[in-house]
């Protein structure tokens, strides 16, 4: 079999097995919650970072896409590009989960979680887990999760407009 043709067959078992975990290993699979994360942040993928998210961040991402929505109604399209990476008229539809595919949202906590270089710890009390993980300056942050239908589920912060 040729090495492309493997490789096709391989890569999508590898993405499946690193997010998979033991069914009765509550830390492993807040572990593994982390990881999806991290990596649909990193591919920017905004439907798999939403159904990561519990539904308090849910809610978050919509009141922070109509304050974006506001903050930026009648500025120059071109600040709404820069700032926020997408056009004047997407911002006139911008809704919870579209505001995850926008520059305001990859601010710095968001940035850095994608960059994390190391787990430190896992922590697991009933439904809340906290994964405890380097950032690249090495500084030690952490996201919380709950478990919601057996899924774990992650608490983000959702960056707001300065006033």
């Amino acid at each position: 079999m040729p090495r492309t043709a493997l490789a096709y067959l391989l890569v999508p078992a590898l993405i499946t097995g690193c997010t998979s975990a033991p069914a009765g290993d509550p830390q492993a699979q807040a572990k593994a919650a982390f990881e999806s994360l991290q990596q649909a942040l990193k591919a920017k993928d905004a439907d798999k970072v939403w159904n990561l998210l519990d539904a308090e961040s849910q809610a978050d991402a919509g009141r922070a896409a109509k304050a974006w929505q506001e903050a930026y109604a009648k500025v120059e399209p071109d600040k709404t590009k820069k700032d926020l990476g997408i056009s004047p008229e997407d911002l006139s539809k911008l809704d919870g989960k579209s505001f995850l595919k926008t520059e305001a949202f990859y601010e710095k906590e968001i940035d850095e979680l994608m960059q994390a270089t190391k787990i430190e710890a896992v922590k697991v009390e009933g439904d809340k887990a906290t994964v405890s993980y380097k950032d690249p300056k090495g500084e030690t942050d952490k996201v919380t999760f709950t478990r919601k239908d057996g899924q774990w589920k992650a608490r983000l912060s959702m960056e707001m407009p300065k006033k």
